[in-house]
């Protein structure tokens, strides 16, 4: 049976320290012994039926242990850990560092939980925060309608291959070589490129070098980046572009009618229009009541005070914003790692960058948990397990349904839907405090 004993270190962590028995896990490494057995070639066995003691001496015996220890440390908290009678208020996650690996001994390791800080809670209520709805008139609401309608009336539009000259608003395609300084930049031969020729899509300058060139025209031109361009090689230099035009065409963008209505599965053209303008307005007012809930939530911090937040959990929440950029980035069709090269910067210096606001957004967090506890915000059994069976039900059709059925089914999974709908019950009360109209 496995020993634990308690340390309470500093005010931000407590450690547990868990000892586990060579007898409680022998049978761990014969079994991880035959696993490498299994996977390797040694004159006169069969894989699989490889003695412990050739095993050994092939692979190293500390080898055999590291392929054992996650199972082993893994059932060893798994066991242990709900026995312990923990007082303080900790955040789940821990991290565990073995302290002792020798073969034949008993493994020690350290299970490390960060507690979150204790919080004086400043004035939550009667805050005044003043919101304004969003209503049809707003010039926002008009201007994101006409650019939707445009926006469906592109998605069915035709491209007519033209024997003409090119204006704004045509499509072309392109050869293009790109030169700094004479010398040719990498991955800057570009062919068969076709895109809408429009200002907002090319740095300034590039545009005007185009209209009135035909399908087969040649010309080069030197354009300025802007010094805050994204991609730092160019940045404010002056580059050399070798443009031949392939094809010019014209766009065909069909009428708003009934008819084109219909296939975005609409009845007609006002039903149409009435869905996006009220999409659009729906849209705005989330947007300006999620501006208004950080604005509320940024004056209670100010108003309360918090004790040390763990170093750890402010590098943790660095790290997650970090995996935000590169979904970000990644989704935005640019590969992260020429996004660094155009940046001058490393993940190592990114994850510093994000340490500040990353501490916000645990204060953020933390108050809300701390709130929502002072006010007994609960959340029941059933809404857990609406949430949970609306999570089964959207990836039932998944090729990998059965994996992700386990994950959803996984108590940690229990915790976390727990724990999102506390924080969203604990914000609504407090937009219901302290918002005004």
């Amino acid at each position: 049976m496995a020993i634990v004993t308690t340390k309470k270190v500093e005010e931000s962590k407590i450690v547990f320290t868990i000892e586990v028995p060579f007898f409680d896990y022998e049978k761990d490494i014969r079994k991880a012994a035959e696993h490498i057995s299994e996977h390797i070639n040694i004159p006169g066995f069969r894989k699989g039926k490889v003695p412990y003691d050739m095993v050994a001496k092939s692979v190293g015996e500390m080898g055999i242990y590291e392929e054992a220890l996650q199972t082993i440390v893994e059932r060893a908290y798994r066991e242990e850990m709900p026995k312990q009678e923990i007082k303080e208020k900790i955040l789940f996650d821990p991290e565990i560092k073995v302290e002792k690996l020798v073969p034949g001994d008993s493994i020690i390791f350290n299970v490390e939980y960060m507690i979150i800080p204790e919080i004086k809670l400043g004035n939550y209520k009667g805050l005044k925060i003043k919101t304004e709805k969003v209503t049809k008139e707003s010039e926002e609401v008009k201007k994101k309608f006409e650019a939707t309608l445009l926006e469906l009336q592109s998605s069915k539009e035709k491209m007519e291959l033209a024997e003409k000259s090119i204006e704004k608003g045509d499509k072309a395609t392109l050869n293009m070589e790109l030169f700094l300084n004479g010398i040719p930049l990498e991955d800057a031969k570009i062919e068969n490129y076709t895109q809408l020729i429009d200002e907002k899509l090319f740095v300034p300058g590039f545009v005007e070098n185009l209209l009135g060139l035909k399908s087969l025209d040649k010309k080069e031109f030197e354009v300025t980046f802007p010094d805050d361009y994204f991609d730092k090689k160019v940045a404010g230099k002056k580059i050399l572009f070798k443009v031949e035009i392939v094809n010019v065409y014209k766009i065909i963008r069909p009428e708003l009618t009934n008819e084109l209505s219909k296939e975005f599965g609409f009845d007609n053209v006002d039903a149409l229009k009435t869905q996006i303008e009220n999409n659009i307005i729906d849209e705005l007012n989330f947007k300006e009541t999620d501006k208004k809930t950080i604005e509320m939530i940024e004056t209670i911090i100010k108003d309360s005070q918090f004790k040390e937040i763990p170093e750890r959990l402010i590098m943790l929440e660095s790290k997650k914003m970090l995996d935000e950029l590169k979904n970000s980035i990644t989704q935005g069709g640019m590969d992260f790692e020429k996004y660094k090269e155009a940046i001058k910067k490393s993940e190592e210096d990114l994850v510093k960058e994000f340490k500040e606001k990353a501490t916000e957004r645990i204060k953020m967090a933390l108050i809300t948990d701390k709130i929502g506890d002072e006010e007994k915000v609960e959340i029941k059994e059933e809404e857990i397990n609406k949430e949970i069976e609306d999570a089964k039900n959207y990836y039932k059709n998944h090729p990998d349904y059965e994996n992700i059925k386990l994950n959803i089914e996984n108590p940690s999974y229990r915790l976390q839907i727990e724990k999102m709908l506390k924080n969203e019950k604990t914000v609504k009360f407090l937009r219901e405090q302290n918002f005004i109209e």
